[in-house]
């Protein structure tokens, strides 16, 4: 029979256990819960870093940057804000962005672009990672469309995966293409001719996109899986190739059309300031088609823009002698 002392000294030991595991707990808990926080402060700062480091390089025109932090970066894109995965509220970025939704990177693969409609209207920024390959498809009739977004200004950043092959030679040989793309975690077709080749067999992970020029391939149509928008300029055509789907496409196009509109009225007032003050020189031309086009805002039609850029453009040519150029 055990004595009260004995008694007494098992107690001791298990409320000291009890206590001991209570602290432990605690303190695993509150270093977790620091972790957690930690993780996500840093993650906001890298955010910033990231929006600082854009802006830094937002003036410069098709420059091409690899921006990296000493760790990986998962975070979301998406309609003017930069959101990392830990955190719920994003960074608004102030710049009109091209990129996948979802990046995972420890590199992020960055180009500007500048936006004529006819006037510098901005820089477009175009992000990639290294997840995704985008493979264009051509056929005879869309060779020259084909080069033209290969070569020179208007052509797909060097840094963005892509590889561009003829639809014919393709069309009966996928698992080549397939075992050529492996290693990435997702695949878009963009087609620049009518579609003929069906990808589901060969890929787990695929898009698809479907490019239908105008006469001038500046201009056109892109059809996602979730609906048909238009593109004004190659850089934007470009830009499309990038973005997750017609949604996130047509926000930055709104959000260009609205810098579009601000542009077109400096303009606009600049054209009315010069023509006051030489009263020898027609400026009624331009005048009437700059204000028609920065009241415009039609986002269904790129044959109306096509138009109204082909009259300012004639008409701030056409003012001859003295009389100063307004763009």
């Amino acid at each position: 029979m055990k004595s009260k002392g004995q008694t007494g000294e098992s107690f001791k030991y298990i409320f000291g256990i009890i206590v001991g595991t209570m602290f432990l707990v605690f303190f695993i808990g509150f270093a977790y819960k620091y972790m957690t926080i930690s993780g996500q402060t840093s993650d906001a700062q890298l955010a910033n870093a990231i929006n600082d480091d854009l802006t830094a390089i937002s003036v410069s025109q098709n420059v091409q940057n690899s921006l990296t932090y000493g760790r990986e970066i998962n975070f979301q894109i998406s309609q003017g804000l930069l959101t990392p995965i830990s955190l719920t509220t994003g960074k608004p970025l102030q710049h009109i962005i091209y990129s996948p939704k979802e990046i995972q990177t420890d590199e992020l693969l960055t180009t500007t672009k500048t936006l004529f409609l006819p006037f510098k209207v901005t820089n477009l920024f175009y992000i990639a990672d290294r997840n995704t390959i985008y493979i264009l498809i051509y056929d005879q009739g869309t060779q020259d469309f084909k080069d033209e977004l290969t070569e020179g200004y208007s052509a797909i950043p060097s840094n963005i995966p892509y590889e561009v092959y003829d639809q014919q030679q393709i069309k009966n040989d996928l698992e080549s293409l397939a075992t050529i793309t492996k290693n990435y975690k997702h695949v878009r077709f963009i087609f620049l001719t009518q579609k003929q080749i069906n990808p589901e067999n060969y890929f787990k992970d695929y898009s698809i996109l479907e490019i239908k020029p105008s006469e001038n391939t500046d201009f056109g149509t892109i059809t996602y899986d979730d609906g048909t928008s238009i593109y004004l300029t190659k850089e934007m055509l470009i830009g499309s190739f990038l973005t997750e789907n017609k949604q996130e496409y047509d926000y930055n196009l709104q959000q260009t059309l609205s810098k579009l509109q601000d542009i077109t009225t400096i303009y606009y007032e600049k054209a009315k300031f010069i023509s006051a003050r030489l009263p020898n020189c027609e400026y009624t031309q331009i005048k009437t088609s700059l204000n028609n086009y920065k009241s415009f805002t039609n986002t269904d039609s790129h044959s109306s823009y096509e138009n109204y850029i082909e009259t300012i453009e004639q008409a701030n040519k056409n003012l001859g002698g003295d009389c100063p150029e307004i763009f």
